[in-house]
């Protein structure tokens, strides 16, 4: 694994600016393919408030498909910041969000009129046509979309532990970030 850090100026979409870490890790795209390629994570780390902070808390987005830094920049910020009363944040832009790397999102359009209402079975067909372009698209390209899942995710968690040398971590999620978060717990125990 690959860390790397640097230091970064986080800046809230209230305008708060925090001194940072920006950071990277690289990991395989699928652990399960020993000829994987390798991708970058991204995370920011805010410093812990606290005298005797206790582990760092990893903030895991929504989705999926939110970047955990993004919204630790907007609709998260209050709390994110409130957390490093506790210990050292981490917002994680997950395997295929935010700036992480490769981000596979589809720049595909649905394809259906918008002069008339669309019938049920016209929206599936559409978003089924989307689906298998966008997928074509991203394989055509090299990217191992069977390497973007929950237990990858919950593996680069756990990476990222081990590469901040951290025994014990926290983990803050939003929305799907709590499945992820479950599966972090499932796969790699108690925290």
């Amino acid at each position: 694994m690959n860390l790397t850090l640097r230091r970064y100026i986080f800046e809230t979409a209230e305008g708060q600016k925090i001194d940072a870490e920006f950071g990277s890790l690289i990991v395989p795209e699928n652990r399960n393919n020993p000829k994987s390629e390798l991708i970058k994570l991204v995370f920011v780390r805010l410093k812990s408030t606290a005298e005797n902070p206790g582990p760092p808390i990893i903030f895991l987005a929504g989705g999926p498909g939110q970047s955990g830094i993004e919204q630790a920049r907007a609709a998260r910020s209050r709390v994110i910041l409130a957390m490093r009363e506790i210990g050292d944040v981490i917002a994680l832009d997950q395997r295929g969000t935010g700036l992480s790397e490769p981000e596979p999102g589809c720049k595909q359009r649905l394809n259906y009129s918008l002069n008339q209402p669309a019938t049920r079975e016209e929206l599936i067909a559409a978003w089924k046509q989307q689906a298998q372009e966008c997928a074509s698209y991203w394989k055509d390209k090299g990217v191992d979309l069977s390497g973007y899942n929950t237990n990858e995710s919950a593996d680069d968690v756990d990476a990222l532990r081990q590469a901040l040398g951290a025994e014990k971590i926290s983990l803050l999620a939003h929305s799907y970030g709590t499945t992820l978060a479950i599966a972090v717990l499932r796969r790699h125990g108690k925290f």
